[in-house]
Formats: structure tokens, sequence, C-alpha cells
């Protein structure tokens, strides 16, 4: 492995958004019009729970758009997905909560782009059986490095910058450690050594934002889809679902672009919506709604400061 990239000055956050971004809707675009049409509200109208619609969204979504799902994540990645069960019918499902979550519409052009590209790839890493039973903990940084191989095969990375892009995916991949909590250990001691043992290690955050400030070269797209996926389940939300690693204040300050938080409480909550009981449960999910967006506003307003200065001062966010 190379060095680490020299830091530049300046803050990762600092490049506004272009519209040169690659566009979910071209890239994918037999998902995107389903997206638009009424074609996915038909599958759930008639089911009380996800896993009864999965045969529906495997029929008329996944084989739908299948060829360019393999075309753009890769086949690879797609049939290593679908071997550890119905993952690859829920990302399709957070993709489509995101798109009709009635805040989509408030955000920016660019943002609503990256939200998407987020949502299809936040679990792309996922595994279970037969590696484990239960969770995966580092799920979300092994999507991420997955993303960004994505990113230099599609060629979203300048071509002088693959190999570090490279060389950062490797690095998010290998950023895990052993649980060592006691009281978890203890919570699920009975199936402990069928589980996951492992989480992802936020000790590795400077060095994966070193390169990727570098290997982005300030571009939002980059910074914003693999920072989504990396922190989808590092944010306190749900109360009796709680990250097994929580990112701290201070981690949050340096690593998140505070005009991006929306974006955050729409993929949290198109996450956990995507598992709930659809027809049943509706307290359930407007519970889970409110614990995440109180926790997105503590951010804003004690992290940020947003309440006393209404505009997002990316000059607070990580000017190392």
């Amino acid at each position: 492995m190379g060095s680490t990239p020299s830091r530049s000055s300046g803050n990762i956050h600092a490049r506004t958004e272009t519209s040169s971004e690659p566009q979910f809707s071209a890239y994918f675009p037999k998902l995107f019009g389903i997206l638009q049409s009424d074609t996915i509200p038909s599958i759930l109208s008639g089911c009380e729970i996800m896993q009864e619609a999965y045969p529906e969204i495997e029929e008329q979504i996944y084989q739908v758009c299948k060829d360019e799902l393999d075309e753009v994540i890769g086949k690879d990645v797609m049939d290593e997905l679908i071997s550890y069960g119905h993952c690859y019918l829920h990302i399709l499902m957070v993709v489509y909560n995101c798109y009709t979550d009635e805040r989509f519409q408030d955000l920016l052009p660019s943002h609503q782009n990256q939200l998407l590209w987020a949502a299809l790839l936040h679990d792309i890493g996922k595994r279970g059986k037969p590696v484990f039973e239960g969770k995966d903990h580092i799920h979300p940084f092994r999507s991420a490095g997955i993303a960004m191989e994505i990113f230099v095969k599609t060629e979203f990375i300048q071509e002088k910058y693959k190999d570090k892009a490279l060389e950062l995916s490797e690095i998010t991949l290998e950023a895990y450690k052993e649980i060592d909590c006691p009281k978890f250990k203890r919570k699920h001691r009975k199936n402990w050594d069928k589980m996951c043992q492992h989480c992802h290690d936020h000790s590795q955050l400077e060095k994966i934002f070193e390169y990727l400030k570098y290997v982005s070269q300030g571009d939002s797209f980059i910074i914003n889809t693999f920072a989504l996926v990396l922190f989808h389940q590092s944010i306190y939300g749900i109360k009796c679902y709680r990250p097994v690693v929580e990112i701290s204040d201070e981690d949050i300050k340096k690593y998140i672009d505070p005009s991006t938080l929306d974006m955050y409480e729409i993929i949290m909550n198109a996450d956990s919506h995507a598992y709930t009981i659809i027809g049943v449960d509706q307290v359930l999910v407007k519970k889970y709604k409110k614990e995440i967006s109180k926790e997105i506003k503590r951010i804003k307003i004690e992290v940020f400061e947003q309440k006393k200065n209404k505009k997002s001062d990316h000059s607070n966010v990580d000017s190392r």
C-alpha cells in the first residue's frame, strides 16, 4: 500500500455541487422509472409485512432492473449480496422510501441524486448466513469500501487518483475491530459464537477522510455519497436499535457536512421503514421517525449551532 496522500489546505466540503455529477436516473433508468410509477405502491397495498412483498419486488422490480444493476454495481457484487438473503430487495425498498419521503423534494437536486445513489449502495457489502447469523455490524464500512471500487470502475474517480481510491477502498474494508463491550456480549451470550463479532472502527476515520479528500478532489458527489454509506448506522437514532459503534459529536463535526444532515435523516428513516411492518405498525414507524428526527435536530443545534447560525458554516468542518 502506498503512502498516505498529503493533506491539502482547505475544507473537505468546500467545493459546491456541480451539474456534471453522475445522475442516478441516467445509470438506472429502469429503476428510476419504477420509482416514478405506481408499481411499488401496488405491490405493498396488499401486504401486512415487508416479507410478503418480496416475491413481487423480485419479479416486478429486481428482474426488470437486473441488467443495469449488474452493469453498474457489478454482477459479482450483486450475486454475493443475493447469496446472503433478501438484502438485495431491501436496498431497492430503501431507494423507494428515500424517493417518496416528503422531505426529498426539499433537498437540492444534487442532494437528491446523491441520496438515491447512497440508498442503493448503503448495504451493498452486507453479509449474513452462512458467514454468521444476525446483524452484520461492519457492513456500512464494507459497503463504503465497495462503493469506492464502483466509483473507480465507473470512472467517477479521475484516472490519476484511481490507485489511491483503491487504497482507500482497502483501508475502509479493513477498518473493523473485535467488539469489546461486555454488556453487548452478555446480552447475546447464547448465540455469540454464531454472531458477527466485529464492528467498524472509527479510529480509522482520519486516515479514511484524508484519502477521500485527496481522491475526490472536492467532488461533493463522491464525498457525500461515500459518507452517507459509511455513516448510515453510526448516528444514534432509534433507541431500541442503538449502533454498536456510535459516532462522536467531535467526529460528526469533522467528517459530516452539516448541509447533508437532512439526507442522513431521510436515509435512516428509509432504512428502518424498509424493515418495518407495513400495515399494522404505523405507530411504531412514527415513533422511530420521531426518535431519528430528534437526534438530527440535536446535532444541528448542539454540534453545528444551526439555531444560532441558520447558514451551515462549512469552516467548522474539519479544516485540517
